[in-house]
């Protein structure tokens, strides 16, 4: 059992806290750290992104462990190849963890997508299969059903009650963007609450992951020239930059504002990011760096001998690794020049 610790959930309750060393994860954590060795490393992402075609940066994507899903496939089926590599992780994690909820609440983020494509494919009249992650965990089907029946006793209680507030918000205006916000913004409120109950390794992370999220969205809706309430809407609750602080900002250009932030815990990547923007007029470089900051934060769990660390550490590096394949993969057969898919991977290559 872990330890007992009050929360400031209702007054009176207590929560197990799961220690960040636990004997329950020695099996894990011993598959994961030979697992580990298998990720793809820098060089093989620097090969494909000095590949001269699309063709040659495929050949070399299949002498990776995903050539294992590439059964008949040809280089338009890298996506699938990739999508089945990531969800064979999710299943290996969720059969050897001693807790069983590890990888069920990192995947919601790909049943909620799932539940976000079904959402709008029902308004437009659309074929929503072809969209659907393969990594979720719960039948499209019975997501769809339970939308067009208005009954969400088939779909687990998280995602009945979102998707009764996404009906909610259609029949009131319709409005499908805020619904999307309201999707994404779910899951953020659902990992912290679970890691603030089981891993301070994974709130840390995420904590982190929302302050990136939240700059660079208030920066990017500089940019766009959005409306300060529209930003207001983006803005995600838990973060360690306060939403004033960001607001304080709004009326300033996207550089002004930047440089207003470089005395947060971030200032090295706004300060690179804004020599990238100065140069390139896009902020891609600066939401890079933050990626290759969060990738960085996931490796104190080298020094843990047993406990979840490992697994969320190996499960977020898994998706790090698919987003930078994909990234070179479009990025050749979109015919993108070198450097601004490189500038595009600079979370993944240091």
């Amino acid at each position: 059992m872990g330890s007992l610790k009050p929360t400031t959930a209702p007054a009176g309750r207590y929560i197990a806290v799961l220690p960040e060393n636990d004997i329950r994860y020695a099996y894990a954590t011993g598959r994961i750290r030979a697992l580990q060795k298998g990720l793809i490393d820098e060089a093989v992402v620097r090969r494909m992104l000095e590949a001269p075609t699309p063709e040659a940066a495929f050949s070399i994507m299949m002498e990776t462990p995903y050539a294992a899903y590439a059964t008949g496939a040809g280089i338009s089926d890298y996506e699938r190849m990739l999508e089945a590599g990531l969800a064979d992780a999710y299943r290996l994690i969720r059969s050897i963890s001693p807790d069983g909820t590890l990888a069920d609440i990192l995947i919601r983020r790909y049943d909620l997508h799932n539940a976000k494509i079904i959402i709008k494919a029902e308004r437009m009249g659309i074929d929503y299969r072809r969209l659907m992650a393969p990594v979720g965990s719960i039948d499209p089907d019975i997501v769809v059903r339970a939308w067009r029946d208005r009954d969400w006793r088939d779909l687990p209680g998280w995602l009945g009650r979102i998707m009764y507030r996404a009906a909610l918000m259609i029949d009131n205006s319709g409005d499908l963007y805020l619904i999307d916000l309201m999707i994404d913004k779910s899951w953020f409120d659902d990992l912290r609450l679970w890691s603030e109950e089981r891993s301070s390794y994974l709130r840390s992370w995420l904590t982190a992951r929302i302050d990136t999220v939240n700059i660079a969205g208030m920066l990017r809706s500089r940019v766009s020239g959005w409306s300060r309430e529209r930003w207001r809407e983006v803005f995600v609750e838990g973060g360690k930059v306060s939403r004033s602080r960001l607001e304080g900002l709004y009326d300033l250009t996207p550089e002004q504002a930047a440089s207003g932030l470089t005395g947060t815990d971030y200032r090295r990547e706004i300060e690179e990011g804004l020599e990238g923007y100065r140069e390139h007029g896009s902020l891609s470089y600066m939401e890079a760096l933050f990626e290759a900051r969060l990738l960085e934060a996931l490796r104190s769990e080298r020094y843990v001998t047993f406990g979840p660390q490992p697994l969320l550490a190996y499960l977020l590096r898994k998706e790090a690794e698919v987003r930078a394949l994909r990234t070179v993969m479009i990025g050749k057969l979109n015919g993108l020049p070198h450097d601004t898919i490189h500038r595009r991977l600079r979370g993944f290559l240091r």
